[in-house]
C-alpha cells in the first residue's frame, strides 16, 4: 500500500473514481488481498461513523486507544500528507472498536443465520474473466460490485442459477431488498437444485426487514429433512418464537 493506493479508495468511496479506471480498480480488488483489506477497514470506518449518537463514545475510545493501537499503523502511514495519515489513524482504531468494542452490537438474527457459502463460478469451464472477478468480489464481501458484475454476467449467462442466487444474496445485502425478493421466489419456485437455497433465502430478506410473520411462514416450506436447510430452518423458526 503506498499514497496512491490510499488516494484510490477514497476516490470510490467518495464515488470520484473516473468510470475508465473502474474496472482496473476491481481487478485489483480481487488479486490484492491487503488492498481489499484496506477498502472493508474504510467502508467499516464510514459506516460507524455515519452513527450520529455514538460520536461521543467512539471520541472517548479513541483517546484512551489511541496510544496502545497506533504506533505501528502511524509509522506506516506517516509519508502520507495530513489528510490521509489522520484518515488512516481513524480507520485503524475504529478498527478496533468494531472488534473489542461496539456499542451497536445487539443480537441480530439475520447476520448470525446469513452465513453465505463461497460463490464457485469459475469451476465452469466456460467461465472467463467477469465470472472470476464476480467471484472474488463476492467471496470477499465486496456485495455492492458483485451485484454490478453479476448483473452483467448474467445478462450473457441467464441460465446460471448460482449465479442468480448470488446476485439476490448481493442485492439482498446492499438493501435491495425487493429486488432480492423476487430473484429468491423465482429460484424457490423453479427447478434446479438451489430451490431450497431460494426459499431460505427468502425468509432471511423478510428477516432483515424485520417480517418475522412472513419470515416464519416461509421457513414452514421448508421440509425439515432437507439436508442443506431443514435443521436451521427449525432452530430459525424457535428463535422467531
Amino acid at each position: 500500500m503506498d499514497a496512491n493506493d490510499y488516494r484510490l479508495i477514497d476516490a470510490y468511496l467518495q464515488k470520484e473514481l473516473p468510470p475508465d479506471q473502474l474496472p482496473a480498480f476491481q481487478q485489483r480488488l480481487a488479486s490484492d488481498a491487503t488492498f481489499a483489506a484496506e477498502l472493508a477497514l474504510r467502508q467499516n470506518m464510514n459506516n460507524y461513523l455515519r452513527t450520529q449518537a455514538h460520536q461521543h463514545q467512539l471520541e472517548e475510545k479513541m483517546a484512551t486507544l489511541g496510544p496502545t493501537y497506533f504506533g505501528e499503523r502511524a509509522a506506516n502511514l506517516r509519508h502520507l500528507n495530513a489528510r490521509y495519515w489522520i484518515m488512516g489513524l481513524v480507520a485503524a482504531v475504529v478498527a478496533v472498536l468494531l472488534v473489542v468494542w461496539n456499542p451497536l452490537r445487539q443480537p441480530d438474527l439475520y447476520h448470525e443465520f446469513a452465513q453465505h457459502q463461497p460463490l464457485n463460478l469459475t469451476e465452469k469451464s466456460t467461465a472467463g474473466q467477469l465470472a472470476a472477478a464476480a467471484e472474488a468480489s463476492f467471496n470477499a464481501g465486496n456485495y455492492e460490485a458483485a451485484y454490478r458484475q453479476l448483473t452483467t454476467y448474467l445478462q450473457e449467462t441467464p441460465a446460471d442459477n448460482q449465479a442468480r442466487l448470488a446476485l439476490g444474496i448481493a442485492a439482498l445485502e446492499t438493501d435491495r431488498v425487493p429486488e432480492s425478493q423476487a430473484i429468491f421466489t423465482a429460484v424457490a419456485a423453479g427447478d434446479s437444485v438451489f430451490r431450497s437455497y431460494g426459499t431460505w433465502y427468502l425468509a432471511l430478506s423478510y428477516l432483515k426487514v424485520d417480517a418475522k410473520t412472513a419470515a416464519k411462514a416461509t421457513l414452514e416450506k421448508i421440509p425439515t429433512t432437507d439436508p442443506d436447510f431443514g435443521a436451521r430452518a427449525i432452530e430459525l423458526r424457535r428463535a422467531l418464537e
